[in-house]
């Protein structure tokens, strides 16, 4: 492995780290379309509350940030 020699080889690290990030790239698309597959399963009322999850994943941040400012309960300290 590269990243274990003494002095690693500066073109051979940017080769493995390009592949790491093709990599990636394609394992992101592939479940991409893996989701857009199974939302394409659900009948209306799954996909109403699908939406709604997905709404409040949107959320999530702000009702951590809230919760670590001691604004609602069931931060860190609760």
């Amino acid at each position: 492995m590269e990243t274990a020699r003494d002095t690693p080889d500066p073109g051979e690290l940017g080769w493995r780290y390009a592949e790491i990030e093709v990599t990636c790239r394609v394992l992101f698309e592939e479940r991409r379309q893996l989701q857009a597959r199974n939302v394409a399963l659900l009948n209306e009322a799954q996909k109403v509350k699908w939406k709604a999850l997905q709404d409040a994943m949107r959320l999530y941040p702000v009702i951590t940030q809230a919760q670590s400012a001691s604004l609602l309960e069931g931060g860190p300290n609760a």
